[in-house]
Formats: structure tokens, C-alpha cells, sequence
């Protein structure tokens, strides 16, 4: 089955190259959305190896998502695996939940930092753990780790994922479509590198998704 990586990025020029490296020996293609980076990261995707989709300017997570998402569906993929540029992530481990994804006939398996042993710096689980239980409980969909970004989608749900939600609290928006649509979701464990200091304040960060989460829960409840 045909599996393209969608990474989304802004102005990851120094991770960028080694990601698409490793996730181009799992996968069949990868496309990087330069999502408005003023550094070269977009000329380094395309030199690794990636299909490149550049914003014209910064336009947000959920916004790069989006376009790598329709722009793997016109590529025919029949699998879509998502992760972050900035090797928080193994792309060795793609396998893992594509294999999951395949066996148990679901439509998004998501890479969950909680059901093995990380070192997840503290005051990020503090955030988590509230940021997972408004997810769930908002959405009705139960998942340890709601703001993973490491996760593989089907066909079918690619085409439904069609996100509000521009920054970072598309995650979250993930489970609300797969509750508005009755998606298959499951989960498999993966590893988690946290790497020199948090690029956005974690406070304001977390306060920010929280509020987002709140809209989202008003917007598709009433669907």
C-alpha cells in the first residue's frame, strides 16, 4: 500500500534533512508543507529528497496539514502517515502504526508518548494530562496521548480530515472528526525526544489549545 509522510514545517533547517532521510526508508514518498519558514529549510527538503508544498507565509499547523493532506490524496495515497520535523520523532517506528492501521482494519492510529517509559520533561505532562482529558471528554473519543503528532491515517479518513483549526490545536480537532464520522481509532507506543528548550511558552501555549478545545466541542456539537 502506497504510504506517503506529510511533515509539517516552519523554519526547521536544522532537523529537517535527517528526518526526511530516515522517514524516506519507510515510507514511499514524503512531502515537507514549508509552511512560510524565512530560514532554508525549504531548499534542504527538496535537496533530502521531499516533495515540497511552500505558504507564501506562516499560515499554522493545522493550515500546513491540510495541504500536505490534499496533496497526498492526489498522489494516491493509500496511507498517510503525519510527524513532526523537529526528530521528536523516529520515523524508524512508522512501520509500527502503519502495521497497526492495516491489522485491525482502523482509520487513524495515533503514536502515543504514554504507554511506554519517556522522558517527557514534567511540566509538559502536567499540561498533557489536562489537555488530554478535555479532548476526551469533549469529544467523546478516548486516546492516552490527544496532542501526539505522529499519527497514520486511511484513505477514508484523509478525506474527512479536513481541519478548522489553523495553530496547534488541530490535534485535538482530530478526535472530534473521528467521533463526528464514527472513525476506527487506536494507538501503539512509540519513543519521544525532547531536545533543548520548548520553541513556544508552555503556559500560554496550553492555555491557548485548552480555549481551542472549548470552541471545538461548541462547533461540532452542534453539527
Amino acid at each position: 500500500m502506497k504510504n506517503i509522510a506529510v511533515i509539517p514545517a516552519y523554519n526547521e533547517a536544522g532537523t529537517i534533512r535527517r528526518v526526511i532521510r530516515e522517514a524516506l526508508q519507510q515510507v514511499d514518498e514524503v512531502i515537507v508543507v514549508n509552511d512560510g519558514s524565512v530560514d532554508n529549510t525549504a531548499v534542504l527538503a527538496q535537496a533530502a529528497g521531499a516533495f515540497v508544498v511552500s505558504h507564501p507565509h506562516n499560515l499554522g499547523k493545522g493550515a500546513a496539514l491540510n495541504t500536505g493532506l490534499q496533496t497526498a490524496a492526489s498522489l494516491k495515497a493509500e496511507i498517510v502517515t503525519i510527524l513532526d520535523a523537529d526528530k521528536q520523532h523516529d520515523p524508524a517506528e512508522i512501520p509500527l502504526l502503519a502495521d497497526k492501521l492495516i491489522r485491525d482494519k482502523l482509520d487513524m492510529v495515533i503514536g502515543s508518548r504514554y504507554l511506554q517509559k519517556n522522558d517527557i520533561p514534567v511540566y509538559r505532562c502536567l499540561g498533557l494530562f489536562v489537555l488530554n482529558m478535555m479532548t476526551n471528554l469533549g469529544s467523546g473519543v478516548c486516546v492516552t496521548d490527544s496532542q501526539s503528532g505522529f499519527r497514520v491515517f486511511s484513505k477514508k479518513a484523509v478525506q474527512l480530515m479536513c481541519f478548522k483549526e489553523r495553530g496547534f490545536s488541530v490535534e485535538s480537532e482530530m478526535q472530534f472528526i473521528a467521533a463526528k464520522y464514527s472513525l476506527k481509532v487506536g494507538e501503539v507506543p512509540i519513543k519521544a525526544f525532547y531536545q533543548g528548550k520548548a520553541k513556544r511558552n508552555p503556559v500560554v501555549h496550553g492555555f491557548f489549545v485548552l480555549s481551542r478545545i472549548f470552541s471545538l466541542y461548541r462547533e461540532y456539537k452542534w453539527l
